[in-house]
């Protein structure tokens, strides 16, 4: 057994930055936009700057806390983090 603990979820967007996780979660993770979102939603980016995510569009991290990785995008539109901590 690999003690990889399966890490399935969806986390509905508000208008301000958020964590992904409200406690500490590492593992690696594919973090998608849903195809019914209203329009982009964006990550915060190390230089606080807006890294806009597309509707349909994922982004892949190795070794990330997802409680370091904070989202906004217009309230009510998703995302899904696919992955294993």
């Amino acid at each position: 057994m690999s003690g990889r603990v399966p890490v399935l979820r969806t986390i509905t967007l508000g208008a301000s930055y958020a964590p992904l996780s409200v406690v500490p979660l590492i593992g690696n993770f594919t973090i998608t936009a849903i195809g019914s979102n209203s329009g982009p939603c964006y990550f915060l980016g190390d230089d606080a700057s807006d890294v806009i995510v597309a509707v349909n569009n994922w982004f892949e991290f190795v070794g990330v806390d997802l409680a370091a990785l904070q989202m906004k995008g217009t309230p009510g539109d998703k995302v899904t983090v696919i992955g294993h901590a």
